[in-house]
Formats: C-alpha cells, sequence, structure tokens
C-alpha cells in the first residue's frame, strides 16, 4: 500500500482569510508555519505505521 500526502495553505487549521494566503502579507508567515506542522505530523504518522517516506525530484 502506498500513501500520498498533499497539503496546501487554504486548507490548514487556523486559515480563514483569503490574504493569509498569499506571501507577504499579514499572517502569512504563521499560516506556513501551520502548514509546516500539519505536513510534518501526516509524514511522522505514515513513517510510524511502516511506510517509507519517497520524494519525488521537482
Amino acid at each position: 500500500m502506498k500513501v500520498y500526502i498533499s497539503s496546501d495553505i487554504e486548507g490548514c487549521v487556523g486559515v480563514t482569510t483569503w490574504c493569509e494566503t498569499e506571501n507577504g502579507q499579514e499572517d502569512y508567515e504563521s499560516a506556513c508555519r501551520q502548514m509546516t506542522l500539519e505536513t510534518a505530523a501526516a509524514c511522522e504518522a505514515a513513517m510510524e505505521m511502516g511506510f517509507t517516506p519517497w520524494i519525488p525530484e521537482c
């Protein structure tokens, strides 16, 4: 079985207005930190369940 983890800033906890998703706007950095924490938590949980991380080259 494979797990695909994708994240976007609009779906993060605490992001309630569009301006929080735009670089340079108020609260953007906070939203980025929250997205990083949520994505890291999902990755850590998958690894704890035995999945091997794979990051495609962009």
